[in-house]
Order: C-alpha cells, then sequence, then structure tokens
C-alpha cells in the first residue's frame, strides 16, 4: 500500500489484558502484529501484558493503564477511574480508529466514542457481552457473592450494554457466522461481515506418530462442560488410552474430585496451563482432540487441533459446526452427553480406516484460518469503513 496516496492511519486495539491465554487476545496481538505498518501505526492498550506476551512481540507497543484485572470486583468499583485513564491514552493518541474487544474493552471504546465522534469504531465481536446476556455464564461464577451480585445487577448492565452498543460501534464484525445470528438476536442489528480468527499454519503442524490420549485444552469452568470427557473416560474401553486436560480455572479442585471418584486417577491427567511453545506437540502426539463446550462462539481449540493433524468429537451447535465437519475431519455429537461421547470415541478407537479418513481432511481444512487471510480482510474491511466515513454513509442498519 503505498503511503504516498494513503496517509497513515493511528489505530488502537483496546483488549482487557494479556495474562491468560484466549481466542481473543491471540487475536488482538496478531492482527496488530501484521497490519500493513506503512499504512497502519498500531498501538494496544489493556490493563497489563504480561512479559511472555512482550517478549514475543518486542516489536508491538502495549500502553498498560495497571490496576485490578477485570475479573476482579475491584475493577468494577472502580470502573469511572479506569474509563478515565483510557480516555487520557486516547486522547493522549488521537487514534482515528479504535478497534475494541471483549467485554469491558468494548464499553472503553463505545463510551469514548461518545464524546470523540469523530474516532472510527470497529468493534471485533466475539460474542454479545457473555456474563449480561447469556445467563449459562452467569451460573458459572463461582463465588456467591459475585453470582448474586451479577444477578440483581443484570437488568441495569443489560441496559447500559445495549445503549452502548447502540451509540458506540461504526461497524461491527464478529468471529463466525453462528456469532452474527446470536449478536443480531441480542442486539437487532445487523452485522455485515465476519471474520474468522486466524491461526500460525507454520507454528502448528501434524506429526506422524500418535501417541495413546485424548486431550483437552480448556480454562476449566462449569460453562466448558470438562466434566462429561472425565465422565466419559470411564466408558471408554480401551483403557491404556488417558485423557491429558491442559487449563487452569475455578472448576479444577471439582473435576480433581470428579475424577478421584470415579477412581480416574491413574487415567485422566491435569497438566495445569500449556505453555505456548508446548502446544502444537501436544496437540499432534494426541489421538483425538475432546471439545465439550456447547454454543461456543467460534472455539479455537478445535482448529488448532485440526492444523496439526487431529480430529476433533464435539458439540454440534455454535461456531464449532463452521469449523467441524461431521464424518469429514471429525465427530459432532447432537446431544453431548458422557454416554454419546464415550461412544464416539470408542467407534473411532476401533474403526482404523475411517480415522484415517478424518485425519485425511484435518489439514486441508484449517488451511482457510491462516493469518494471513484474517489481516487481509481485517485491512479490507478497515478500508471500507473509512471510504464510507468519508462519504457519511457508515452506520450501521438496524434488524427489522
Amino acid at each position: 500500500m503505498n503511503t504516498g496516496t494513503h496517509p497513515k492511519i493511528d489505530l488502537i486495539f483496546l483488549h482487557p489484558h494479556f495474562t491468560l491465554p484466549g481466542g481473543a487476545g491471540n487475536a488482538v496481538i496478531e492482527a496488530a502484529s501484521r497490519l500493513n505498518p506503512e499504512r497502519y501505526n498500531v498501538r494496544i492498550i489493556c490493563i497489563r501484558a504480561d512479559s511472555d506476551y512482550k517478549n514475543r512481540y518486542p516489536a508491538l507497543c502495549f500502553i498498560e493503564i495497571g490496576g485490578p484485572l477485570s475479573s476482579s470486583p475491584m475493577f468494577w468499583l472502580t470502573f469511572p477511574w479506569v474509563q478515565y485513564k483510557i480516555h487520557s491514552e486516547l486522547n493522549r493518541f488521537s487514534p482515528g480508529i479504535i478497534i475494541p474487544n471483549v467485554l469491558p474493552a468494548n464499553w472503553w471504546g463505545f463510551i469514548y466514542k461518545l464524546f470523540h465522534k469523530e474516532v472510527l469504531c470497529l468493534w471485533y465481536c466475539h460474542e454479545p457481552s457473555a456474563f449480561i446476556h447469556i445467563p449459562q455464564w452467569i451460573e458459572s461464577i463461582t463465588h456467591p457473592f459475585i453470582r448474586i451480585g451479577a444477578k440483581l445487577l443484570n437488568p441495569l448492565l443489560k441496559a447500559v450494554d445495549l445503549f452502548l452498543v447502540s451509540k458506540g460501534p461504526d461497524h461491527v464484525v464478529s468471529n463466525s457466522r453462528f456469532s452474527s445470528r446470536l449478536f443480531e438476536k441480542v442486539y437487532h442489528r445487523h452485522v455485515a461481515d465476519y471474520l474468522y480468527p486466524g491461526i500460525d499454519l507454520e507454528y502448528f503442524s501434524p506429526q506422524a506418530d500418535k501417541k495413546k490420549y485424548l486431550l483437552m485444552v480448556s480454562r476449566l469452568t462449569k460453562f466448558k462442560n470438562v466434566h462429561i470427557a472425565i465422565q466419559a473416560m470411564s466408558e471408554v474401553k480401551d483403557k491404556a488410552y488417558r485423557l491429558v486436560i491442559g487449563g487452569e480455572g475455578e472448576e479444577k479442585d471439582n473435576l480433581m474430585a470428579l475424577t478421584k471418584s470415579l477412581n480416574l486417577t491413574d487415567r485422566v491427567h491435569f497438566i495445569g496451563r500449556v505453555a505456548d511453545n508446548d502446544l502444537p506437540k501436544l496437540y499432534a502426539e494426541a489421538k483425538l482432540v475432546l471439545f465439550t463446550s456447547r454454543e461456543e462462539p467460534f472455539g479455537m481449540v478445535p482448529v488448532e487441533a485440526l492444523v496439526c493433524g487431529t480430529p476433533v468429537i464435539g458439540a454440534g451447535s455454535g461456531g464449532l459446526t463452521e469449523t467441524i465437519a461431521h464424518n469429514y475431519n471429525g465427530i459432532l455429537l447432537d446431544e453431548m452427553t458422557a454416554e454419546n461421547l464415550a461412544d464416539a470415541v470408542n467407534a473411532l478407537l476401533s474403526d482404523n480406516k475411517k480415522y484415517e479418513l478424518l485425519q485425511k481432511h484435518t489439514r486441508e481444512t484449517a488451511e482457510e484460518f491462516g493469518w494471513d487471510r484474517h489481516v487481509k480482510t481485517l485491512e479490507s474491511i478497515l478500508e471500507d469503513l473509512m471510504r464510507r466515513d468519508q462519504k457519511g454513509t457508515y452506520r450501521e442498519k438496524n434488524v427489522d
């Protein structure tokens, strides 16, 4: 892109924090690091970015405002002060475009937009704010006082969220077709574009040898239904297979207790948070990857598994149906129960011909999720947004 004909644009991503691995955070970092530097001057504003991220992406500019993380009640008690710091940092750089991500970063951007209408706001929406609009997420809060507070405040939070979404973003991009439908149901506003998160097709790669373990990589919360996979292991016929669970979360103690109660401690292994450097090998050597979460907006784990040549068994709902094709590169279950999951695992482990057919299609399916394609589409959306802004026609239309 020729900067002689296109002036350089100051662009700022807004994301809560970079302390835990996650698809939304990775999408921010990868896009920020790959956008054309001759066209975009990119920065990222967050509460905190761990040294691991800053060491991996030394060229990125992280602006950390500090303070408690958004998962802490103290963050919400001090939200006006946080918003003031966000405003101050944004005013310091006077961006032409802001790209907020998940809650509360989307609120940061929308509130700023109310006072700075000249700034274009592109919301990359991974899902409607989950702890506001999705009852299962509210029920998954383990701390009883926080859960009660979330329920009591829910009508107010919904009203605030609906107002900000109606006023803040100039354009919305979802992370899947499923997320687009969910967004339109909640906000009654059309989403013209969806943009799948990308994956590094060189970093993740297949490996010839498979080992005798099934793999889950997940945050250990109620919503992820990890207990179903543990229960299913009781019915897996080949006792040589183990279930390896990577991840941390508030449900870990309960899941370990369940494992003990089922006498599966020798077959279910909790390995904690998996370092990024270890993920490709862990995926590639697994016989199968299990994904028990229902109605997942997209799901990076299944895509990472496919790129590493490992078939996936998951729930036939949500964004997973856009990455896993039933009986082609994996298995989708209409009802995600321990019995159904065990039956699917047993069937694949005993049918080498079918397993090899699924495995054959894994990598080719995942090719469309490369970061280059993601960034190219994002740049096209940004350029279109700026063109429409010049014509005064950028506003989204409401759904009838």
